[in-house]
């Protein structure tokens, strides 16, 4: 495992990422939003980055980072229902165990309030 700045960083970094990172070099536009989206997020603006976030899926033509991305934002507003929604029609609840996991944290959730 390498590690840079004491983290730890994966051997290979997944395809569908990588390609996510080329398109934000690509294009100033989407790497624009992507910031704006982690500075609500940090401000705990949760409404207003999925605003942005909706956006950048659009744009980004259901890129699986901003699908991950949304789902997070809508988990943080404590929209469960719509966390499995957005992984299961987007084929995506069983794509990596990051999917899995923020799947099952929701799903968790939704059992826990019925």
């Amino acid at each position: 495992m390498n590690l840079k700045r004491g983290f730890p960083l994966p051997e290979k970094i997944p395809d569908y990422q990588k390609q996510f990172s080329d398109s934000l070099h690509r294009n100033d536009t989407y790497k624009q939003i992507f910031m704006k989206i982690i500075e609500l997020l940090l401000l705990n603006k949760t409404k207003d980055a999925l605003f942005f976030c909706e956006k950048l899926k659009t744009f980004m033509n259901d890129d699986k980072v901003v699908v991950y991305l949304l789902a997070d934002c809508y988990f943080q507003d404590e929209n469960y229902v719509k966390v499995n929604y957005i992984l299961l029609t987007n084929e995506v609840s069983n794509y990596d165990e990051n999917f899995v996991i923020l799947f099952a944290k929701a799903w968790i959730k939704l059992k826990d309030h019925t």
